[in-house]
């Protein structure tokens, strides 16, 4: 939350142990590519914090393997992804399983730190 961006970056949370990627968050600076989730269907719009948040939640979707939760926003300029993959997450007390709650603090921890960047 600290880091200084200026373009865009990405911060992957891995296991170590495992060496395995968790999930991503990645944000751009862009004045062309308004789209946060890059054009890929089936995100659901929602809000929080008062701004524009959408949501991608493969848990419902059993065409896919994929538990991946992903979100997305638009703050001025940047472009905020967040990607949370609940299948290959262990917490200290076992297998992640997000909630409804859990994906709502995760929308505003997207929000909270894509309103930090700076405005060009």
């Amino acid at each position: 939350m600290d880091a200084t961006i200026s373009v865009g970056g990405t911060c992957d949370a891995n296991n170590r142990e495992l060496r395995i990627t968790n999930g991503y968050v990645q944000v751009r600076n862009t004045l062309t590519d308004i789209d946060p989730t890059d054009r890929v269907p089936g995100f659901v719009k929602t809000t929080e914090l008062g701004e524009t948040v959408w949501v991608l939640d493969n848990r419902k979707d059993t065409k896919y393997a994929s538990t991946n939760v992903d979100l997305a926003t638009r703050i001025g300029e940047w472009n905020g992804a967040l990607r949370i993959m609940n299948s290959v997450t262990q917490t200290k007390n076992g297998p992640l399983n997000l909630t409804e709650e859990d994906i709502h603090k995760a929308a505003r921890y997207l929000v909270e730190l894509t309103r930090k960047l700076p405005k060009t």
